[in-house]
């Protein structure tokens, strides 16, 4: 088990800091309330996902990895800091254990909260690539999601929040749970149950091995292998 990482000594939160905290975990979250009526309406009338979906998700998670490469600079911290490090040869079997463990556990729970209330469940096929030009733009995004959404919650806004409130995890745990979960409510209560717990997860994956890699490749496999689930793509 790996340490979490911490900032570097003489680490202080700067105005950037504070700026990206108040982006990542408080407007992020508040966006998604705000504007989850037209996502909904996306979902349903999208007609070219890469165009309209694919593209414009990849902009908006360059920008979020900007801002904490931005922040960091102003800590004079760097991504090693942040838990960019310790991979080794077992990153990658950690990693593909972890998604399968994950899976069985949130079929369970899904399958409960399916048979309690289906219709807390929106459908997202729309949004599936259905075109080999599409599938691999779908790659590309996946990977661009994964690096940038454990840098943003896991890595930054779990270490932050856990330094603002005098070392207590729990606190940048769920932070970062509530962030990361927020961005998914296009996917209805039971959706957002289900990434809310595995947000818990990907969390305790980074504090048991104090290391982003293994969440990353994990996050970009759970995305990625999308394709292989019959049905979903022609």
């Amino acid at each position: 088990m790996g340490p979490m990482h911490q900032p570097p000594e003489g680490f202080k939160l700067t105005a950037v800091s504070y700026l990206t905290l108040l982006l990542l975990a408080v407007l992020w979250p508040l966006s998604s309330f705000v504007f989850l009526g037209s996502q909904l309406d996306m979902l349903k009338e999208v007609a070219n996902p890469v165009n309209e979906v694919y593209y414009p998700t990849m902009i908006v998670q360059l920008i979020t990895m900007l801002l904490v490469f931005v922040a960091l600079r102003s800590e004079k911290a760097n991504l090693a800091d942040l838990g960019m490090c310790g991979f080794c040869r077992w990153t990658i079997l950690q990693a593909v254990v972890f998604v399968i463990a994950a899976n069985l556990i949130l079929s369970v729970l899904q399958l409960a909260l399916f048979t309690e209330s289906p219709g807390s469940f929106n459908e997202i096929t729309g949004i599936i690539p259905q075109t080999s030009f599409a599938r691999w733009i779908w790659v590309i995004l996946c990977a661009i999601v994964a690096v940038s959404e454990e840098m943003a919650f896991r890595g930054y806004i779990l270490t932050r929040v856990t330094r603002l409130t005098g070392g207590r995890v729990w606190v940048g745990v769920l932070a970062a749970t509530i962030a990361f979960a927020s961005g998914h409510l296009y996917q209805g209560v039971g959706g957002l149950v289900i990434i809310a717990v595995y947000g818990l997860m990907f969390a305790g994956l980074y504090l048991y091995t104090g290391s982003l890699y293994p969440g990353i490749i994990a996050h970009f496999l759970q995305d990625a292998t999308i394709l292989l689930v019959p049905g979903l793509t022609k």
